[in-house]
């Protein structure tokens, strides 16, 4: 008896020490024993997007962080009497998705308020999708279509008339917005802006009438002024505000978003990030926010900003919500807008402005991300940024340049020398056949050059530009980066500037965490890394291309909680 006592105590032994040496070779603290393990998820496919593009059946997390990656059997040896054990049944498993560039901020203060047309196929869709609204809104309250939604999307290819919102509703204001381009407001909406057969059209914008002067209710103009048309619509009570936050933070959770980062833009006040932080103060943020900030005053750019960076430190806050930097709109007059294939012309003012901005933010280490869809944008900005950096080196401060479409590998090079990173969206998802009607075959083909990009050792960073300019889906974005076609299934940019699955996901995981100074926490299922991770619907790697938009969470996790879970692991 007491020699096989001894036995046991030895092969019990044996079997720590044999487990220590597995986790030392992992890079792990041997101090971890058998049990230690909060949850475990096994037996599965677990995409590491490791340097190596490993793939695991099971992890192991601990303390909100990944504790160990490998078989069931090396995994099983973790498991105690506390551990929760979740069975994956052969599903894949991937890194969080990191929105690289959307403003969600701005999207959670109305998400449920608006009507959402991100998913209609036909305007008589999106109309009984009002009239629904109508029955459940007391009347005089707005209906409101806030953008995410393009004409391309819909049988008809146009937006909603006057007369056919009229039909909705005599007894609600409705408001429909189209990208920033185009409002349509039914007659109750135009009583309640003040507008009549008789007002003038105001500067920067239009208000169109028909051949007997009657107004259409169709309202174009600049981009400043449909924020200005925007912010017409009564504000939403603070409570409100927080409830859409916390609701739009669990549709993103539903869609595999652990993290993003909000790309600041037009519209977004100091007081707009108030049911944020509130949220944030009580625990109940679903994804890691990092924000940028941009001014919010044409021609007061730099006076904005030096406000905000007297009280706004670089890298201020925590693992959940962070302050990252100033843009996407630095200088106004620098905001190429986006509209395709219009000439670039800012003024010398803006470019002195945009000069100052940036010495400004080089000498204090702030980050910085500018927005610019077309080459002859970038070059400009970059005839600047270079300008600054002769004084003021930026290759440590990881600005960015978002958008892109047409990038040339001179500018990309320019990026590269920089240190700079570049933001890619999935505009020409939607908006891709007008892209080749407009700009040519040639261009198109290569637009967004992401291959080239790569070869040239730029980060790249994905991202969808929601919720006013398209859709949040991360999966129609990622679909569009690997398949290169529009919404209508045509093929825009080619095979040779497409992506793998693989670099497609590292750029919305690994790509975006890089920009905020967090590769090395976040953006793949390592050893010591924030335990961020999504349980697929279908298995990204091998469904067909053409369907990877269809794939949903079944269940999210931040920090090693889950933050949303469906059948079968939950709802």
């Amino acid at each position: 008896m007491v020699l096989k006592i001894r036995w046991k105590t030895v092969s019990l032994l044996l079997l720590l020490m044999s487990l220590q040496s597995h986790l030392l070779a992992k890079n792990i603290s041997a101090d971890i024993n058998v049990g230690d393990a909060d949850r475990v998820l096994r037996s599965g496919k677990i995409i590491t997007l490791d340097n190596q593009s490993t793939e695991h059946q099971a992890l192991a997390v601990r303390d909100g962080k990944i504790l160990l990656t490998g078989t069931d059997e090396e995994v099983n040896k973790l498991i105690g009497p506390e551990t929760q054990v979740i069975e994956l049944d052969g599903r894949t498993v991937i890194p969080g998705l990191i929105d690289g560039h959307i403003h969600g901020i701005r999207a959670g203060l109305t998400f449920n308020d608006e009507v959402g047309w991100y998913d209609i196929t036909s305007i008589e869709e999106g109309l009984e999708k009002l009239r629904e609204k109508a029955r459940n809104t007391a009347p005089g309250e707005w209906i409101i279509v806030a953008g995410g939604w393009v004409k391309e999307q819909v049988a008809e290819g146009r937006a909603p008339t006057l007369a056919e919102l009229d039909e909705i509703s005599s007894q609600h204001p409705i408001y429909i917005q189209h990208l920033y381009d185009l409002v349509v407001l039914n007659s109750a909406g135009l009583q309640a802006f003040g507008i009549n057969d008789q007002t003038a059209n105001p500067a920067m914008g239009k208000y169109h009438r028909d051949s007997e002067n009657k107004l259409t209710g169709r309202i174009t103009g600049s981009l400043p002024f449909i924020f200005s048309t925007y912010r017409k619509l009564p504000r939403l009570s603070f409570d409100q505000q927080v409830e859409g936050t916390k609701a739009f933070g669990v549709e993103l959770s539903r869609l595999g978003l652990t993290g993003f980062i909000d790309a600041g833009g037009g519209g977004l006040f100091p007081q707009s990030f108030h049911p944020l932080y509130k949220l944030w103060r009580d625990g109940q943020l679903k994804q890691r926010i990092r924000f940028f900030v941009s001014p919010q005053r044409p021609g007061k750019e730099l006076e904005d900003i030096m406000q905000w960076a007297d009280f706004q430190a670089m890298g201020h806050g925590d693992d959940m919500l962070r302050f990252s930097g100033f843009g996407e709109i630095v200088v106004w007059g620098m905001h190429d807008g986006a509209d395709i294939g219009v000439h670039f012309g800012p003024s010398e003012k803006a470019k002195n402005d945009l000069l100052a901005v940036a010495k400004y933010l080089a000498e204090r280490q702030y980050s910085m991300q500018i927005h610019a869809h077309h080459d002859h944008s970038a070059s400009q900005i970059l005839d600047i940024i270079e300008q600054v950096h002769l004084d003021s080196p930026i290759t440590d401060l990881r600005w960015s340049i978002c958008h892109g479409e047409d990038f040339t590998e001179k500018t990309l090079l320019r990026m590269k020398a920089l240190n700079m990173a570049w933001g890619v969206q999935n505009r020409l998802y939607f908006m891709g056949d007008d892209y080749l009607a407009i700009m040519g075959k040639k261009i198109a083909r290569s637009a967004p050059p992401l291959n080239t990009g790569l070869k040239n050792g730029l980060v790249i960073a994905a991202g969808t530009d929601a919720h006013r300019v398209s859709p949040y889906n991360p999966f129609v974005s990622l679909e569009w980066l690997v398949n290169g076609k529009s919404l209508s299934g045509t093929v825009i940019r080619g095979v040779k500037e497409s992506v793998s699955r693989e670099q497609a996901l590292r750029m919305y995981t690994q790509g975006s965490a890089w920009l905020t100074f967090e590769e090395n926490k976040l953006g793949s299922l390592e050893i010591g890394k924030f335990a961020d991770l999504v349980v697929l619907s279908d298995d990204y790697m091998t469904v067909d291309e053409d369907n990877i938009s269809e794939i949903v969470s079944l269940m999210t996790m931040v920090n090693g909680e889950v933050v949303y879970a469906a059948a079968p692991f939950g709802l």
